[in-house]
């Protein structure tokens, strides 16, 4: 968890300068950890720690438009939040980002998409494996 004393309050609002294209930087709001992620002029905010193990995604790997965990490479799309690959099998929230100016401030988290189908139309499959492979 990123500290409360040192990280960020996202809601006072950060300069965008202090995020470097491609880079991400842990923040606060309020209680929550939140992780923020620069791509050329996009800024993306989702949930600070990963669902699985709740690693900070901030130590993790910024990968296009994906976040992956420092610990087990868990994927998460930056755009909606969702697991992209195992270990980790629940999604992590998205955050509204404001932009005022040249500050970036983030306040509410979104509400999230709708799941997309996952399983296929088959009426029949054979799951071989247990943990995320047998989801």
């Amino acid at each position: 968890m990123a500290d409360a004393t040192s990280a960020p309050n996202l809601q006072a609002g950060i300069r965008i300068q202090d995020i470097p294209d491609g880079a991400m930087l842990m923040g606060r709001v309020g209680d929550q950890d939140v992780l923020v992620a620069r791509r050329g002029e996009e800024i993306f905010a989702v949930d600070g720690l990963c669902p699985h193990y709740h690693a900070p995604l901030s130590e993790g790997l910024l990968v296009g438009d994906t976040v992956r965990c420092p610990l087990h490479h868990a994927c998460f799309s930056l755009r909606t939040g969702a697991a992209l690959r195992a270990p980790s099998l629940d999604d992590v929230a998205c955050w509204k980002v404001e932009r005022v100016a040249d500050t970036i401030i983030i306040r509410d988290r979104l509400k999230p998409l709708e799941p997309a189908a996952t399983i296929s139309a088959r009426r029949s499959i054979v799951i071989i494996g247990g943990g995320a492979a047998g989801v």
